[in-house]
Formats: structure tokens, C-alpha cells, sequence
């Protein structure tokens, strides 16, 4: 995955978190204060996102279209 990817895909679970954390605080009336236990679910589930992101990297020499098994004819 290239870089300019990840930057995109980390971008937009940051926005994605932001409004969900914007929703939960309207939902409870509260817009100084954390929003309760919402936002300590969310930070963790945005900061495990943003590390698979990065640290994931395919396996580019797997090729998935052929078949290399030998078989045995006994």
C-alpha cells in the first residue's frame, strides 16, 4: 500500500472518529466537557486503526492465481 494511501485512509478514520465523538457529546448535551465513557472507547478503537494501517503490508510476491501444489499419483 502506498504511502499517499495511508495518508488518505488515516485522514478519514480521524474525521470518521471526530464526528463520531461530535455525536456522542451533542447526544449527551455536553460540548466542554470528555462525553463520558464514549470518547475512552473511541481514542483506543481510532489508535489501533491508524496503527494496522501502518503497519500492515501485503505480501506482494504471493500469487493467488496459480496453483503450485504437486500432486502424487500413487
Amino acid at each position: 500500500m502506498r504511502v499517499t494511501i495511508k495518508v488518505v485512509l488515516t485522514f478519514a478514520l480521524l474525521m470518521t472518529g471526530t464526528i463520531i465523538i461530535g455525536l456522542i457529546k451533542s447526544g449527551l448535551g455536553t460540548h466542554y466537557s470528555t462525553g463520558g465513557i464514549g470518547p475512552l472507547i473511541i481514542y483506543p478503537a481510532l489508535m489501533a486503526g491508524i496503527y494496522a494501517i501502518w503497519k500492515w503490508k501485503p505480501d506482494e510476491n504471493k500469487d493467488s492465481s496459480t496453483d503450485n501444489e504437486m500432486l502424487k499419483k500413487d
